[in-house]
């Protein structure tokens, strides 16, 4: 019985040693083998990265967000240059479009929107009045 088993196992393209089957160490050792998969360009975006996505995503400026996060506009610049190249995209976007794709703003470390006082005492505008007046329109009938 056992020879039989033995012969059927090998006839298979299985492996036998003494009186057991070794399949499923062969197969665990191939799977060990193989490399393993290589990072996609949005796994290696820093925190301060993924900070810039998303206030990119959320439309804001290179100001703004040199506001935001206390930064010159410069290092913003630079900051997102880096992200476009590990990417590989070429417009701010692109950018936002490739984070919605790839939820890069579930990843925890994107920042949440600013509210929008805070928006304003950044630009300046607080306590401002508006420079021209608007007036209401009437619609044709």
């Amino acid at each position: 019985m056992t020879m039989r088993i033995c012969v059927r196992a090998v006839a298979r393209g299985d492996y036998w040693i003494g009186r057991e089957e070794v399949r499923d160490l062969v197969q665990a050792l191939r799977r060990v083998d193989q490399p393993a998969p290589a990072p996609s360009p949005a796994d290696t975006l820093t925190a301060r990265e993924l900070q810039m996505v998303g206030a990119v995503f959320e439309g804001a400026s290179n100001r703004d967000i040199a506001l935001r996060f206390n930064l010159s506009e410069q290092t913003v610049k630079n900051h997102l240059a880096k992200v476009f190249d590990k990417v590989g995209v070429s417009s701010r976007l692109e950018l936002a479009l490739y984070a919605g794709h790839h939820h890069l703003l579930d990843r925890g470390t994107a920042t949440p929107t600013m509210p929008i006082d805070q928006r304003n005492v950044c630009r300046g505008q607080q306590g401002k009045e508006p420079s021209a007046k608007l007036t209401p329109v009437s619609r044709p009938s």
